[in-house]
């Protein structure tokens, strides 16, 4: 969908078994960036997989090939949560086809970190510029900054969009002074279970990894930062290393960082 300034790409979720409404999920970026994103059925699966899990749903159903190397990932990330809860809660049956390319595989290699402006962020900006040379293929070239996760987190909430858009101006200092191109997105995928407990505890991950898949075409794999150290990591929780590299597919690869 494209607007004057963005451009989107958007599914449509139906729950079948636990009673809630339909819902529009969408990813936005600016325009500039229109050829750089794609309807990747990979980010609405990755995006859907653990609120169809957790509200009881018994199967997740795409109209779409998808890799198997994320099915077998996904699966994987299914079983932990159902271990950490004790079985309380059980995995979906993923039901879609079988793709037998990889679209993006052989495009060259970039890297994109998510920026927040938090310490966390930050700090794995920090450390990729010191253990990467500019040139090597793992070197962060861009910075994705997102809006919907804790700005307008929760359904019906004012999206405030000049507290986002006054963030993305002084993140855009930061991507000037270190190399990056920052790139904005707006998202709604949180909405599909806007819990805070669920969101801290099983979600965010999975909702970082959803926008990347978007970035597909442009971007070859995605880090995200680490708030906690595996010495301390307690879980469950929602993005650690047990879990985010289970969200990448063959041409896109995710890295828990930190």
């Amino acid at each position: 969908i494209d607007s004057e300034k963005r451009v989107r790409v958007a599914a449509t979720v139906e729950w079948e078994d636990c009673g809630r409404p339909v819902q529009k999920v969408y990813f936005e970026t600016d325009k500039r960036f229109a050829e750089n994103i794609s309807c990747n059925p990979h980010a609405f699966l990755v995006g859907g997989i653990l609120p169809a899990m957790f509200l009881g749903e018994k199967r997740i159903f795409i109209d779409a090939e998808i890799c198997p190397h994320l099915r077998e990932g996904l699966e994987t990330v299914m079983s932990w949560f159902e271990k950490w809860y004790k079985g309380k809660y059980k995995p979906v049956c993923i039901e879609a086809g079988v793709s037998s390319k990889a679209p993006y595989l052989n495009k060259a290699s970039r890297a994109g970190l998510f920026l927040s402006g938090g310490i966390d962020s930050l700090a794995a900006l920090r450390d990729n510029r010191l253990r990467y040379p500019l040139e090597h293929p793992g070197s962060v070239k861009d910075g994705l900054i997102v809006h919907g996760f804790e700005i307008c987190a929760h359904v019906g909430r004012d999206r405030k969009l000049n507290i986002f858009e006054r963030a993305v101006k002084l993140m855009s200092k930061l991507a000037d002074e270190t190399g990056i191109t920052l790139i904005p997105v707006y998202t709604n995928i949180r909405h599909l279970n806007d819990d805070g407990t669920f969101w801290i505890d099983a979600f965010f991950g999975a909702c970082l990894a959803s926008v990347a898949h978007v970035f597909t075409p442009r971007l070859s794999q995605v880090y995200i930062a680490s708030g906690l150290n595996i010495a301390i990591m307690h879980y469950p929780h929602g993005s650690n290393p047990l879990l985010d590299v289970n969200y990448s597919s063959q041409d896109m690869r995710i890295e828990h960082q930190g």
